[in-house]
């Protein structure tokens, strides 16, 4: 839907997503078997955390997961995210997740993309997931209010609405 559509009509996959108390997983028509590669944004939060995990076990055997974690151009106070980051660095992070994960057979990399003066995250995101063909495209969610949505804009609305890859959204705990 374009601006006015999404104000006049409702958006049901996106409303599903923003009320689901248990993982979404949006499947395009091209994804015909498990998803071999995954692009997981984290921000070392817990959903974003959770996201991973769900995705991998989504995963087949010798799947492909990357972590991709966007810098912020400005460091806001710290919550349970950017705190692990305040505390233990991107790459101490990173580390921290793939222990939690126990890849198994799974490959793991992990990627720090630059937030860039008027591009959005999903962008770069999107730009990630274009450069590693990837099969699906897995994000925590944060559960804003609408204002908040529209004053800072989703990510996972974004990935959502661009509608080129299967994308998992896996909601904060409680």
């Amino acid at each position: 839907h374009g601006r006015v559509g999404r104000v006049l009509n409702d958006e049901t996959t996106l409303n599903v997503i923003r009320t689901a108390p248990c993982p979404v997983f949006g499947v395009t028509p091209e994804l015909s078997q498990l998803p071999g590669r995954v692009l997981v944004a984290v921000d070392f939060s817990s959903a974003s955390l959770s996201a991973a995990s769900t995705a991998r076990s989504l995963m087949p055997q010798h799947g492909a997961l990357t972590l991709a974690y966007v810098l912020p151009m400005v460091m806001y106070p710290a919550d349970d995210g950017e705190g692990v980051i305040h505390s233990l660095g991107v790459q101490a992070g990173f580390e921290r997740a793939r222990h939690e994960l126990g890849c198994g057979e799974i490959s793991v990399d992990t990627v720090v993309l630059h937030h860039e003066l008027k591009r959005q995250v999903a962008e770069l995101l999107l730009e990630q997931a274009d450069t590693l063909s990837v099969d699906m495209i897995a994000a925590g969610s944060a559960r804003l209010s609408r204002v908040d949505r529209w004053m800072l804009g989703s990510v996972t609305t974004d990935l959502v609405r661009d509608g080129k890859y299967s994308v998992l959204v896996v909601p904060p705990a409680g």
